[in-house]
């Protein structure tokens, strides 16, 4: 039995990264509304760019957690459907924004 059999692991995924993108937004707009003196600060460029690596993670775990929950649903016998060519766009995407987002929270 694996932790994604449960119902509620899938929830509390998709509540946190809604809750993260969410955040993530809130904070780049907030910090790039600043005044000129601070908002060009070195703490204030750091923080703008974590969000935005932060950002792009949680949008890597909403499209993983897409995928996780087709393929519950697919075991079940609740999907009818079958997405032809999808899940390797999906997954190039996703490798993608991983990639990025760890690129730009080590720059």
């Amino acid at each position: 039995m694996s932790v994604l059999d449960f119902p509620w692991f899938h929830v509390i995924l998709w509540i946190l990264t809604t809750v993260g993108l969410l955040g993530n937004v809130l904070v780049v707009v907030w910090r790039c509304t600043r005044p000129p003196e601070q908002r060009n600060s070195v703490l204030s460029i750091m923080i703008i760019i974590l969000s935005i690596a932060d950002f792009f993670y949680c949008l890597h775990l909403i499209m993983l957690e897409g995928l996780v929950a087709k393929e519950v649903f697919a075991k079940k016998g609740n999907l009818h459907f079958e997405f032809e060519g999808t899940v390797e766009i999906i997954c190039g995407i996703s490798g993608t924004l991983s990639v990025l987002s760890s690129s730009t929270a080590m720059w």
